[in-house]
């Protein structure tokens, strides 16, 4: 049977599985990253390499309403899982407890927010855990309660939406300059 008009017939063939991290080997790094209802593996994928960026290259995907890291989300990643540590073994709302008790700012990505990034960005916390939220669900309402500051993107045009990693791109850049 010919499957090609090529005469090379090596294959090459490898199942990848990405090591996730404990949530505790995360503590202690100064910028965090929580996924919350952000359903789309290419939005998951599209947000990794800002994160791996800006310095936020620990991140926390919550068992429900964020796939795992599958090889599209690993693609579309453009390599940067390959320097991050991300953790899959809690609920958003108990990585978010947990990083307050130990002393993380929890800050929270909505469109409703009243604070600005620049506010926030000002105070230069020690420890922050960055929330960001589905398009469609947005952050949990646990969370957007107990969140230390929820912030809003100004936005200027008539569409008033933004992609989850578009806003999460201008999220972590504003908050990743205070250093």
């Amino acid at each position: 049977m010919q499957l090609s008009g090529s005469r090379i017939t090596r294959v090459c063939a490898q199942d990848i599985t990405l090591p996730y991290a404990e949530f505790d080997e995360l503590l202690g790094v100064p910028r965090m990253l929580l996924l919350d209802n952000v359903e789309d593996p290419h939005n998951v994928g599209a947000i990794l390499p800002s994160a791996e960026v800006f310095g936020f290259s620990s991140v926390c995907l919550p068992k429900k309403g964020v796939p795992e890291v599958y090889p599209s989300v690993v693609k579309v990643s453009a390599g940067a899982t390959e320097f991050m540590k991300i953790c899959r073994s809690d609920s958003a709302n108990g990585y978010a407890r947990k990083a307050a008790e130990s002393g993380y700012r929890i800050v929270a990505l909505d469109r409703a927010g009243k604070t600005s990034l620049e506010e926030v960005a000002a105070v230069r916390p020690d420890k922050l855990l960055l929330v960001i939220g589905g398009e469609d669900r947005s952050v949990g309402q646990f969370i957007l309660n107990m969140a230390d500051d929820v912030v809003g993107i100004t936005q200027r045009g008539r569409v008033n939406s933004l992609n989850a990693s578009v806003a999460a791109g201008i999220a972590m850049f504003s908050l990743g300059q205070a250093e």
